[in-house]
């Protein structure tokens, strides 16, 4: 399992953050990512976000002195971003 935190930053101190957490499953010489994440926090122009959603994807097998542990890969993000602004002035 792995879990963490995202910053995204749009300059201008602009930016939104959030958490994530998921499990890897290994299949052959891949690990297949199987994960979930939460906006939970924005600043400035992002103030009034939310959103969440999944995440997929695969990452190679790379073995070292822990064994085998997941490394360069590909993942796809699903989900939905809500910015509602509208009661901002």
């Amino acid at each position: 399992m792995f879990a963490g935190r995202f910053t995204i930053s749009h300059g201008n101190g602009n930016s939104y953050s959030g958490d994530f957490n998921g499990t890897f499953f290994p299949s052959g010489q891949i690990f297949e990512v199987h994960a979930t994440w939460r906006i939970t926090e924005g600043s400035r122009a992002f103030s009034q976000i939310s959103g969440a959603g999944t995440a997929k994807g695969v990452a190679n097998v790379v073995n070292n002195a822990f064994g085998p542990t997941p490394g360069p890969g590909s993942i796809v993000l699903d989900g939905s971003i809500i910015l509602d602004n509208a009661n901002e002035q």
